[in-house]
């Protein structure tokens, strides 16, 4: 539904979208609620614990597109290299 729920113009469509997850991650480096470092506020970085996946909003960029960059930036932290998990085993022989 380009031109309806989102501008049809590619260009501004990816400026938009990068607006909106630029805003959300400012709003969660000054409430301290988000990346990996937690922040120095009390509000938590994932209430919920680590995503595995996400529902986001949708409809229309204009109304959605700030509540769904939240969910999109969550995800990405969840991903990102600093917090997966690793271990020691390096064993190869079968057990």
């Amino acid at each position: 539904h380009a031109g309806s729920w989102y501008d049809s113009s590619p260009s501004k469509l990816n400026q938009q979208l990068s607006e909106f997850l630029e805003a959300a991650d400012a709003e969660r480096d000054t409430t301290g609620a988000g990346g990996s470092d937690g922040g120095s506020s009390s509000v938590p970085s994932s209430p919920m614990g680590t995503p595995r996946g996400i529902i986001a909003p949708h409809a229309g960029y204009s109304y959605s597109g700030p509540a769904a960059a939240y969910a999109y930036l969550a995800l990405r932290d969840a991903l990102s290299p600093s917090s997966t998990t690793s271990t020691d085993e390096h064993n190869t022989s079968p057990p």
